[in-house]
């Protein structure tokens, strides 16, 4: 399988919380595949901020803006997580 198509099995399975395993191994394996895809990072993170692994999170959206800066969703998250944190500033 591609990266994208990795990214779009953790898409698939990153809302069932019986399956954010499964979801989680496909965007590590879309991002091993593929290191510039954005979106398996920003999604990476998602999951793992639901699953309250915050910093992991961070740093994952903090990578999907590395390689793509107009990454919407990631500096969306990345404000959110800063506002959450109480730095006004950085959110």
């Amino acid at each position: 399988m591609t990266a994208y198509e990795w990214y779009l099995e953790g898409c698939r399975f990153d809302e069932d919380e019986e399956t954010l395993i499964i979801a989680e191994e496909a965007y590590h394996r879309a991002i091993h595949l593929d290191p510039t895809l954005a979106n398996a990072y920003t999604n990476l993170g998602n999951l793992l901020y639901r699953t309250g692994s915050l910093e992991d999170a961070k740093a994952l959206y903090e990578n999907a803006i590395a390689v793509d800066t107009m990454q919407p969703e990631a500096h969306y998250n990345l404000g959110f997580f800063e506002f959450e944190s109480g730095d006004m500033e950085k959110a």
